[in-house]
């Protein structure tokens, strides 16, 4: 099976929906959002700290989460040329998770667009 290319347009839009959810960390976040910017994290592959510090996680959080995803078959890890560091990368069912949790995103932020428009 050939993978296609991620659009350029929608790579854009999720880089963006990153950072924005990374600087709004003040907030309390919730697992299901976390696990997404896990995923997100890792598309292109990433090393368990940068991950950590990426998604403002501290270092038992972190390998909770891991050790879900890795389970799940969200993530899986990949030892570099010098048998040193692990990778993870986002699996193929982990970029469903993230698919599907933007479209709810899409979803939920239309809905409260909407209210705000009913409301004023």
């Amino acid at each position: 099976m050939i993978a296609k290319a991620p659009h350029p347009k929608r790579e854009v839009s999720t880089t963006k929906i990153v950072e924005e959810r990374l600087q709004a960390s003040k907030r309390k976040r919730g697992w299901i959002e976390i696990i997404w910017l896990i995923l997100s994290q890792c598309v292109s592959g990433s090393v368990k700290t940068r991950i950590m510090y990426r998604c403002n996680l501290n270092s038992k959080q972190m390998q909770q989460y891991l050790s879900f995803l890795l389970e799940c078959n969200f993530l899986e890890g990949k030892k570099d040329a010098n048998h040193v560091a692990i990778s993870y990368y986002t699996t193929e069912s982990g970029m469903m998770f993230i698919r599907k949790y933007e479209q709810l995103q899409e979803v939920l932020d239309a809905a409260i667009s909407h209210t705000k428009l009913a409301d004023a």
